[in-house]
């Protein structure tokens, strides 16, 4: 996946490789190239040697022009020179500093593109090229740029982790999270409307209950474990509690219809005769 801002910049950092090669041969021919140290951070004896096989390249092939070498080399006749000098392309480069959200523009690209002896307007930045196996040319003309990729070094056995049971939040009682902390896996948004679009309703009303944050229904699983009886229903969250204590501070009276009648009790009140009322709580 690429956006234009690095297709811009895969133009730029190719324009800037044929820079260099355009940068090599005027400065051999004005004898200034070993002058240009500062330029490719290089050591002035690896830009002698350098001009050496470039003086012997040039005189096998009978150029005796900027102009003539310009038209006649092409890169891989510069990569054969740098082969020979003991160099690599990356050890002669011309580095451009693209900032983030002021990068290069178009103006700026068909600038360097035609200082660096390319042709914009010819193929737009685009090239015929032919398959290896075949030699058949493609039949469109492909984009042919130089990009730099940073690698993130992200390994599945550093990331993979499980828990049955482990540390809770005091404030929230949810799973702590983080591998560090032995914490239970992360189930966000997303992963919400994965099982809603699977319609797997009860194994959703699980996790955000029964395995989150649901005190009282939690110790009722292990309950009716061992009862051999079937698992419960799920209560009321500790985060619902928080939200009701947070109404509460806010001048906010929350209200709970219960029972046959469907009496008005407080919350608390409701949260009392919870407790009262679980088969559970009874038999401790």
């Amino acid at each position: 996946r690429m956006n234009i801002g690095q297709i811009l910049e895969s133009y730029l950092a190719f324009s800037a490789r044929r820079l260099v090669f355009k940068k090599v041969i005027d400065s051999y021919f004005s004898s200034e190239l070993i002058e240009l140290s500062s330029l490719f951070s290089r050591p002035k004896a690896e830009l002698a040697v350098l001009n050496k096989v470039m003086k012997a390249y040039l005189t096998k092939k009978k150029i005796k022009t900027a102009e003539e070498a310009h038209r006649r080399l092409t890169q891989l006749d510069f990569s054969v020179i740098l082969s020979q000098s003991g160099l690599k392309y990356d050890e002669l480069e011309i580095k451009v500093l693209t900032p983030i959200f002021a990068g290069c523009k178009h103006l700026d690209l068909i600038k360097i593109m035609s200082d660096a002896g390319i042709d914009h307007e010819a193929h737009n930045g685009r090239f015929t090229l032919y398959d290896g196996k075949t030699g058949e040319k493609f039949k469109d003309p492909i984009s042919v740029g130089i990009i730099y990729m940073l690698k993130l070094d992200h390994m599945v056995d550093d990331k993979i982790y499980a828990r049955s049971v482990g540390p809770y939040s005091k404030i929230t009682q949810q799973p702590l999270g983080g591998k560090c902390q032995n914490g239970g896996q992360r189930f966000g948004e997303m992963e919400v409307w994965a099982m809603e679009a699977y319609g797997a309703a009860y194994n959703l009303r699980e996790l955000l209950t029964l395995k989150s944050d649901d005190i009282q229904a939690r110790n009722m699983i292990y309950y009716s474990v061992i009862k051999g009886q079937a698992l419960p229903t799920p209560g009321i969250s500790e985060s619902f509690k928080l939200l009701v204590k947070k109404l509460q501070a806010l001048g906010l009276k929350v209200n709970i219809r219960y029972g046959a009648k469907k009496e008005l009790i407080g919350f608390d009140e409701y949260l009392t005769k919870r407790v009262q009322n679980s088969e559970y709580l009874q038999s401790l």
